[in-house]
């Protein structure tokens, strides 16, 4: 198992070889670059920033895959079926630009669903090739996550309008992303990546690696987390994100219902046993709905569902149902990526927006039912893998990666994060890292 996790010998030799380690470094650090750059122009959701990063994107793939045709067979590995979903639904964005109303918008988002195909692969390969967890990148996302945090912090304490919202004569933490539930769902990956960071220094293989950075972490791990966390935390408290709070309810009850229902259970005291994980959850979903129920109710029974919610929250009710109402006229092939807008727009009643605000009606409008189906299948093959890791123990360092894309994919149910160009990517590398098994022998074995 130790030469497991300390990288395969053939894979060692060939690629040192050809100096694959370096190569896999540099890509790596402009793979970084480009997500922290991208995150400063408002998170790449506007031209020309969002033109820039889909041209990048897939060139840094291109660089990617020329250095895997370098690696001899030793060096493979089998792609997973989540790496091959995700392709095929890049490859239906960019056949869509053909019946596309806007053909160029449709290749740009096309470019930049392959630019997530990088990320995706450089998340599941880098791993494999170095024998360790990438903690050099994980470190430098969630610092780069602390320090929108503290940039965001102070803006809002001070009542500047840079990096802030103000509504309802409140300032939210929005960061450069400008919009605050997008720097919430930043920050839940960025924090999810400081503690694998954490979990992953205290291995004993990486502790006694040969790379000064993983020794060095190693014995500042703990004063690391909290100089990172502690401001990320605060400015997403700051950003005052409701779906990001449902979504922590429903992981911290999916994450002691998977415990609970573990196969291979470790020794547990009376508190970790199986019906008190189970009574936990219950507890926690009970708790849940009676503070939604007190916080709710009393607006719906006195002046109705329509008026007791945020006219916010009731523009995203129409924009569904007008969606669907759209998707039902091109039900197969749907309108083509960035054809959204133009496609509603006739059905809808509320406030315009281009984006659904849910990822799932967003696809079946665009791309179609094919297009829906190859989200679903990539969300439920990578959802699946999520949910193995985290029922084989809570002290790995891919738990946090596993709660990370669970939250995103929950985020995107009522959220546009998947179209901050960024974000999506960094999802992406966590994905590739979740997708990731140390438990695969050497190739071809």
């Amino acid at each position: 198992m130790r030469a497991q996790h300390m990288g395969d010998p053939a894979v060692r030799q060939a690629a040192g070889r050809l100096g694959l380690p370096v190569a896999a470094a540099v890509v790596l650090c402009a793979a970084v670059i480009l997500l922290c750059a991208g995150s400063l122009f408002q998170g790449a959701f506007l031209p020309p920033a969002k033109s820039v990063v889909a041209v990048a994107g897939p060139c840094l793939g291109l660089a990617w895959v020329a250095s895997v045709l370098a690696v001899r067979r030793p060096a493979g590995r089998a792609v997973t079926t989540a790496e091959w979903l995700f392709l095929a639904l890049a490859c239906l964005g960019a056949l869509s630009a053909a019946w596309s109303a806007h053909p160029i918008d449709a290749l740009r988002a096309a470019g930049i669903l392959f630019g997530g195909l990088f990320f995706l692969d450089l998340g599941a390969r880098a791993p494999r090739w170095s024998g360790r967890p990438p903690v050099a990148a994980l470190v430098a996302l969630s610092a780069f996550g602390a320090v929108i945090s503290v940039l965001s912090l102070v803006f809002v304490f001070s009542g500047s309008h840079t990096y802030t919202w103000y509504v309802h004569r409140v300032y939210q933490a929005a960061g450069p992303f400008g919009y605050p539930n997008a720097l919430a769902g930043f920050l839940v990956l960025t924090l999810a990546c400081g503690l694998a960071a954490y979990v992953a220094g205290g291995r004993h293989d990486l502790a006694a690696g040969t790379g000064w950075f993983e020794r060095l972490f190693g014995r500042q791990r703990a004063v690391v987390l909290v100089v990172t966390v502690v401001p990320q935390l605060a400015a997403l408290v700051l950003t005052y994100s409701r779906a990001i709070v449902a979504v922590v309810w429903l992981l911290v009850i999916l994450v002691l219902v998977l415990q609970a229902s573990a196969t291979r259970r470790p020794a547990r005291s009376r508190w970790t046993s199986r019906p008190t994980l189970l009574i936990a959850a219950l507890v926690v979903f009970a708790a849940g709905v009676a503070a939604l129920v007190l916080i709710v109710f009393p607006n719906v029974a006195s002046v109705g569902i329509y008026q007791s919610v945020r006219r916010a929250d009731l523009t995203r009710l129409y924009t569904w149902q007008a969606g669907i109402q759209a998707a039902f006229h091109r039900p197969f092939a749907g309108y083509g990526l960035e054809g959204f807008f133009d496609a509603y727009l006739p059905f809808t009643k509320g406030d315009r927006t281009r984006y659904a605000h849910d990822l799932l009606v967003q696809q079946v409008v665009e791309l179609g039912a094919s297009g829906l189906a190859l989200t679903l299948a990539f969300f439920g093959a990578l959802l699946a893998r999520a949910g193995g890791i985290l029922r084989r123990g809570l002290v790995h360092w891919q738990v946090p990666l596993a709660l990370g894309v669970t939250a995103f994919a929950l985020h995107n149910l009522v959220d546009l994060t998947w179209y901050f160009p960024p974000i999506l990517m960094l999802f992406m590398f966590q994905a590739g890292l979740v997708l990731y098994s140390e438990e695969v022998g050497p190739p071809g074995r």
